[in-house]
């Protein structure tokens, strides 16, 4: 990682994106494109609380028409993986949805 830097997180239909902004183990800031919507501006920035680690995420440069809210979710999705890895560490396994047919009289 490098500003001025580039990488892909493998998502179809995002990235590659380009480091803006880094400050190791404290900032990152990185430029975030989707489909063909404007690119816009993700950071993350890390500090000390009270023995933990709280991080922040903002994401930026939203324009009139293209709606926040439809991230929402995505990131809540996200930084709750991200916090089950970090507290159980290699052990996490993704989620897996097991439907079961309640109609049915067996």
């Amino acid at each position: 990682p490098r500003l001025g830097g580039r990488y892909d997180f493998g998502w179809e239909k995002i990235g590659p994106v380009k480091i803006l902004d880094l400050v190791p183990g404290e900032q990152l800031s990185y430029s975030w494109t989707h489909e063909d919507q404007p690119e816009t501006v993700v950071t993350w920035t890390l500090a000390g609380s009270g023995g933990s680690t709280r991080l922040t995420l903002v994401h930026s440069g939203f324009t009139q028409d293209r709606k926040r809210k439809d991230y929402n979710a995505g990131w809540l999705k996200y930084l709750t993986r991200l916090k089950n890895l970090v507290e159980v560490g290699s052990r996490w396994q993704q989620p897996v949805l097991q439907v079961t047919d309640l109609s049915s009289n067996q």
